[in-house]
């Protein structure tokens, strides 16, 4: 994958600003009744902006030594094997001790600890993790600022941190919160998210992964003759329609609607465009397209049904395969990766990316040191260390080409599918200002998508209540003395030559 391929992303994410408050917004005093952060006293003696002490050669390493870092990290589809790994040779070649912890839940462990002011120098968790640690890290602009870490060298190259990162991914909204250039959180992997299905099954049936929903309806009907549904999702977690409806969106709304989406502008959820791609989605349903079952099943229930020739298609990310990797399945099963369903022919296809971040707390007793262990997880060395045991791919020059040998040809196709004529899209809502009550996740996902699929909501029913909670995020805006607006740079699309298409994508 090129450097210059990833522009796009770049666009996609970096477009949206967060400015000052608007006229005729009142200023209200902020409310920081969330989640506790631990006493930020440590990073005013430590400074506000992560300046490492310099490691060159043996000198820099010893100043290091003996030292202890305390590292959280969410333990997901990618597991914890390549952590683990990369921390004990941290541990060997800094002299130092890292106490590493790592669970699925790690926000509940993580919350009682930092409101008692045992905060860890180095948290790994994503930006949308259910439990709201980072998000309440960024509302309370208590993480430390990377963007100095960025512009020096390199451990393993003369090369800047920064310079060796694919464009985008370091100026969008994760790693940029508040719009201001300055970056706060470091992307460590991404995943291309899609439409998964199995390829030897398609190749078997002569079938062509779908451009548009009209492909995506007519192999509903063959898949019917041959007993099996079209579709099926993480029921009890609807969280993961985001990967098959927003790019949906973006492809129906334009790029400048989806932005719009993104900073819950007025009319961006209620309107024709996105009321054609949730009636599409409706439609699963009403004609009989969703495995029976779906809604109340967890992600490895309806993965492994998926796998098992039940249903076409299952939304999820590359991490899947890694995940599943035990799971049971038809004979022959291949992962294939296609982009979500576009209204026409003409379309733009997008496809989500999902990215695990790591940041260090401005509460953090040992910034210098997380700072040289963020620096240390980015290097070749360790960007195969997450190809070869978790099948992940760090957003960074070259890593892909590099960690070919290592990982699957699926997993590898799954990233090149960028290299064609999908553009990426990250799914990133602005993050909610202080006070805000409004949980985006269950007003957009949770609460209406059963509904919708059991026939007890309508669409414009969906669109309005989404409305009405976007309408309040504006006001709470508002009165935090501060709202979303947006900026319109257009959209960069550039095309490689000889693209290397998704396999089974047509």
């Amino acid at each position: 994958m090129k450097k210059n391929l990833a522009r796009a992303l770049s666009v996609l994410c970096a477009s949206v600003m967060l400015l000052t408050v608007i006229s005729g917004c009142s200023t209200a005093k902020t409310d920081n009744s969330g989640t506790a952060t631990g006493d930020s006293s440590t990073a005013a003696e430590a400074g506000t902006t992560a300046a490492a002490t310099s490691t060159s050669g043996d000198t820099g390493k010893k100043e290091f030594a003996n030292k202890t870092l305390d590292f959280y990290m969410f333990e997901g589809g990618y597991g914890k094997a390549a952590e683990e790994a990369i921390v004990a040779k941290f541990e060997e070649t800094y002299g130092v001790k890292v106490n590493m912890v790592s669970s699925p839940k790690i926000g509940e462990i993580l919350r009682p600890k930092m409101i008692s002011g045992m905060t860890p120098d180095v948290i790994m968790m994503n930006l949308n993790d259910s439990s709201g640690i980072v998000q309440a890290l960024v509302k309370e602009k208590s993480i430390l600022e990377l963007t100095p870490m960025l512009d020096e060298k390199a451990l393993d190259s003369d090369s800047t941190i920064r310079d060796t990162f694919l464009s985008g991914f370091l100026d969008c909204s994760f790693a940029v919160p508040y719009g201001d250039g300055k970056t706060y959180l470091l992307p460590l992997l991404y995943s291309p998210q899609g439409l998964i299905y199995n390829k030897d099954y398609f190749d078997k049936k002569g079938l062509q992964a779908p451009k548009t929903w009209d492909d995506f309806f007519a192999l509903g009907e063959a898949a019917k003759k041959d007993g099996r549904a079209l579709f099926t999702y993480q029921g009890i977690y609807p969280s993961y329609l985001e990967i098959m409806l927003y790019p949906s969106i973006a492809s129906a709304n334009g790029i400048e609607g989806y932005k719009k989406y993104v900073n819950y502008e007025e009319g961006s959820f209620k309107n024709d465009a996105v009321r054609q791609v949730l009636t599409n989605f409706q439609e699963i349903s009403t004609k009989g397209y969703l495995l029976k079952g779906t809604t109340a099943m967890n992600h490895t229930q309806a993965q492994t049904a998926m796998m098992q020739g039940k249903a076409l298609f299952i939304p999820c990310g590359s991490w899947m395969e890694g995940e599943m990797k035990d799971a049971p399945r038809e004979d022959g099963f291949k992962f294939a990766m296609c982009p979500a369903p576009t209204l026409t022919a003409e379309g733009e296809q997008y496809a989500s990316v999902a990215l695990d971040t790591v940041l260090i707390p401005k509460a953090a007793k040992n910034p210098e040191l997380a700072t040289e262990f963020l620096k240390f997880l980015v290097t070749q060395e360790s960007q195969k260390t997450f190809a070869e045991k978790a099948s992940g791919i760090e957003p960074i020059e070259g890593t892909l080409d590099l960690c070919k040998s290592i990982i699957s040809e699926s997993l590898y196709n799954f990233y090149a599918m960028f290299n064609g004529d999908v553009l990426p899209l990250v799914d990133s809502l602005k993050a909610l200002p202080d006070g805000c009550k409004v949980v985006t996740n269950d007003e957009i996902w949770v609460k209406p998508t059963s509904k919708v699929m059991n026939g007890q909501m309508t669409v414009d029913q969906w669109m309005e209540d989404v409305e009405k909670a976007f309408s309040q995020i504006r006001e709470d805006f508002c009165k935090s003395g501060t709202t979303v607006r947006i900026i319109l740079t257009g959209l960069v699309k550039e095309r490689l030559p000889s693209p290397i298409l998704l396999q089974g994508s047509g």
